[in-house]
C-alpha cells in the first residue's frame, strides 16, 4: 500500500473492523462497559439508548498507525 495516505488505510482498517458493521466477529472489540451505561442498555432493553457513546482505551487511530508503519510483521502477530 505504498503511496496510500495514512488516513486512507486507517479508514480502510475501520471499515474492515467495524462491529457496527457486523462483519468481523473479531474486530474492535469491547473490553469493558460502565456501570452508568450498563444500567441504560437494560433500562432499553439492551438496544443502544441515547447518550451513549463508544470510546477507546487507546485510539484507533494511534493503534492503526503502528500496524502500518511498523514494516518487520509476521501475519500473526500483525493480527494480533
Amino acid at each position: 500500500m505504498e503511496g496510500v495516505p495514512l488516513y486512507t488505510k486507517h479508514r480502510m482498517l475501520h471499515h474492515l473492523m467495524d462491529m457496527d458493521m457486523d462483519m468481523d466477529k473479531d474486530g474492535w472489540i469491547v473490553i469493558g462497559i460502565t456501570e452508568a451505561a450498563l444500567k441504560k442498555f437494560i433500562e432499553n432493553d439492551f438496544k443502544r439508548p441515547k447518550g451513549i457513546n463508544r470510546s477507546h482505551i487507546f485510539q484507533r487511530s494511534k493503534t492503526s498507525q503502528m500496524m502500518f508503519e511498523r514494516k518487520d510483521w509476521d501475519i500473526k502477530s500483525w493480527w494480533n
